[in-house]
């Protein structure tokens, strides 16, 4: 019998096109801020991509505010960036021919949702989508992707070589090493041609997995 696979996936940009809204919307929330602190503070953004929104909080406000701020500040500002993003990003749609894939391979496939992204936001867009009952566990912001990718794996009684995670930031990729497992990028990151890392756009790429 052939091994079963695992496939991890982020959320944000690889699942749904949600990036560039997200993006904005955090440009929207310290558009107060102006000249170079403004610069500082869309390279942290850029730079941090598939980060917790409350770690990009935190370095925001002490490197560039140079500010202490409480568990409940930091929950205001998620509750702020929320409002926000849905005012920002409109329709979601899946990205790649995903929904087609899951349905298409869920039998045989083991898919997990490691992301930085809340679980709580995670779980009422895969709702909407109608996609929330195709994955076998889900992870947000709550804990590290590495250690979420390694658990999935273990849950699942999966080899390491039978498992992957697939992501649009090299923050994916550093969580994918760290836990042990292959990563393919999604998308058109500049950095994963120059490290040389196996690329897709489209889902049913992914195909030849199943074919081993």
């Amino acid at each position: 019998m052939q091994p079963r696979l695992v496939i991890c996936l982020d959320f944000d940009g690889t699942i749904i096109d949600s990036a560039a809204a997200k993006l904005r919307a955090f440009e929207r929330m310290f558009s107060f801020l102006k000249g170079q602190d403004f610069i500082l503070v869309k390279d942290i953004l850029v730079n941090n991509q598939g980060v917790p929104r409350e770690k990009k909080f935190l370095k925001i406000y002490h490197e560039i505010l140079q500010e202490d701020i409480s568990k409940d500040m930091l929950d205001h500002l998620s509750d702020q960036l929320d409002i926000l993003i849905r005012m920002e990003e409109g329709e979601v749609e899946v990205l790649g021919g995903l929904d087609k894939f899951l349905n298409q391979h869920s039998e045989e496939v083991d898919f997990y949702i490691a992301s930085a992204a809340p679980k709580k936001e995670i779980m009422t867009k895969l709702k909407s989508l109608g996609l929330q009952n195709l994955f076998k566990g889900i992870s947000g912001s709550e804990r590290p992707k590495s250690d979420s990718i390694a658990a999935f794996v273990k849950q699942s009684k999966c080899k390491l070589s039978q498992a992957y995670m697939i992501g649009d930031t090299l923050n994916d990729y550093v969580a994918a090493n760290d836990a042990g497992v292959q990563f393919i990028g999604f998308g058109s990151e500049v950095e994963f041609v120059n490290k040389n890392l196996r690329i897709i756009k489209e889902y049913k790429e992914l195909n030849y997995l199943l074919e081993r």
